[in-house]
């Protein structure tokens, strides 16, 4: 997806958007962070813009979608955390500086009271603004599902960080699509045989069983109809990892 067409998204459900600023911010990211490849090769600036796109499916501020652009500014180019604040604001720069504070945190999760620690830890330097944490989980989102670029080792402790960090707080929150998503990233890269073993069975099975799903949905419906009733019904589609 295009910036512009991000751009649009974020103004269908915030009409005072200031295109402009979110543009300026776009600009300046990318201007900052200009040489600078992701792992894979891409250039760095495809991965601000992608957590922005999944910020916009939660219908993120107008702050938060400046934020997200300029999250790794601070620490990965020239610029400091005031220069971010002169040109965007002070509760923009909270978001970072925010941001920041939980990226150069280390979380020691091997067992489960550590655990606990880290998770308090987590919201402990969030700030209190659970915008923060949004911007970071769709950080992490945007990793895992790069991170088949990494060495194995460096694969597996995202990996790891992630299902026991990152994934309770994303439950903690209801933020179920990113949950759902980061379950099953670290499936594949955690258990790899037993991921592809039931992905293989999901794709054999799929239509089957979207079928018998649209058919029973149909049925109880009419039923519901029948009897004066009003309700809709619809599939969710479960997780591999579930």
């Amino acid at each position: 997806m295009k910036f512009a067409d991000i751009i649009k998204k974020a103004k269908s459900y915030l009409p005072s958007l200031n295109k402009a600023k979110l543009l300026r911010a776009y600009n300046f990211a990318k201007a900052a962070h200009r040489g600078q490849k992701r792992i894979g090769g891409q250039p760095y600036i495809a991965h601000p813009v992608a957590i922005v796109k999944t910020l916009t499916d939660f219908f993120a501020d107008e702050n938060t979608l400046i934020a997200a652009l300029l999250h790794d500014v601070p620490e990965d180019t020239k610029y400091t955390i005031k220069d971010v604040e002169k040109r965007f604001g002070k509760n923009v720069a909270l978001l970072v500086d925010g941001v920041t504070k939980l990226d150069k945190a280390q979380y020691p999760y091997s067992k489960t009271a550590r655990k606990i620690e880290s998770l308090k830890k987590f919201f402990r330097l969030s700030e209190r603004d659970l915008r923060v944490i949004l911007i970071k989980l769709a950080d992490r989102l945007h990793n895992m599902s790069t991170a088949k670029y990494l060495p194995l080792k460096r694969r597996i402790k995202l990996a790891t960080e992630t299902r026991d960090i990152y994934i309770p707080i994303a439950n903690l929150l209801g933020i179920w699509d990113i949950k759902i998503s980061l379950e099953d990233l670290c499936f594949e890269v955690l258990n790899s045989s037993q991921y592809k073993k039931i992905k293989d069975e999901y794709k054999k099975h799929y239509e089957e069983i979207k079928r018998l799903s649209e058919e029973t949905i149909s049925i109880v419906l009419k039923t519901l109809k029948k009897n004066k009733i009003h309700a809709k019904m619809g599939m969710r589609k479960k997780s591999l990892f579930s």
